[in-house]
């Protein structure tokens, strides 16, 4: 009797073993944010940005902890593709294919086209044929064919910024405002960059992976309906100017 007892002991304590990452799993979010101006950066080791804090305050309103990453929105792309992530804030992309779904949208975003002063932008047709720095795994790099532009991908909105200033690039595509602040902390002075060519109006959402468990994903979208109707979400924005 006493040697049943311990056997069974023995794999209650294997299984507990086996199921407790799982467990563990389903309550922290694995949370990764585009490398982004204002949207997702590192600061003392620590990831910070407007794209951070609200996945992470969306992922407490929902009782769940959160694990943080901020990666190239490339690398974002990528780990979506391979199960590595399971919630982040971007501009859908068909580069996600059916491995992620939206949770619910986080606020609408200008795009525009911004070029140096000497190379006035007056329509779609003075970007044609001309090399543009799009981030790479973007909407825009995608659209290239479309817009009848030269993609030139690079990491974020800074490195764009610097090869137009050096000439690499003929202009620069991105939301509005990151560009705007993005040129602010290179220390670019606008009066050598032109008037913005509007190009679109795009929607910032929430995503998660298509594999999230399905009451988690409920618990999110009742988080952020919460987080909407009480203005968390507009604070944060405002927080960051945004």
């Amino acid at each position: 009797m006493f040697r049943f007892k311990f056997l069974s002991l023995f794999v209650l304590l294997i299984a507990a073993q086996l199921l407790w990452p799982l467990a563990v799993r389903a309550e922290t979010l694995r949370v990764a944010i585009p490398e982004l101006v204002r949207c997702g950066d590192m600061e003392n080791g620590k990831p910070v940005g407007y794209c951070v804090d609200i996945a992470e305050e969306l992922a407490r309103e929902a009782g769940l902890e959160t694990v943080t990453t901020v990666r190239p929105l490339p690398r974002v792309l990528d780990d979506f593709q391979s199960g590595d992530v399971d919630l982040s804030v971007l501009v859908p992309d068909g580069a996600l294919g059916g491995k992620a779904r939206i949770l619910g949208e986080v606020r609408g975003i200008e795009f525009a086209a911004w070029a140096r002063a000497e190379t006035p932008l007056r329509d779609l047709r003075d970007l044609e044929g001309k090399p543009v720095a799009v981030v790479r795994g973007g909407q825009f790099e995608t659209r290239a064919r479309e817009l009848k532009i030269v993609p030139i991908p690079t990491r974020n909105y800074d490195m764009s910024l610097k090869l137009l200033m050096v000439r690499r690039v003929d202009a620069v595509v991105g939301p509005v405002n990151p560009l705007v602040l993005a040129a602010k902390g290179l220390g670019l002075d606008r009066s050598v960059l032109g008037r913005m060519l509007p190009l679109d109006s795009l929607s910032l959402h929430f995503i998660v992976s298509d594999s999230l468990d399905p009451d988690v994903a409920d618990r999110l979208k009742g988080a952020l309906q919460r987080l909407r109707d009480d203005g968390t979400l507009d604070r944060i924005m405002e927080k960051y100017k945004l």
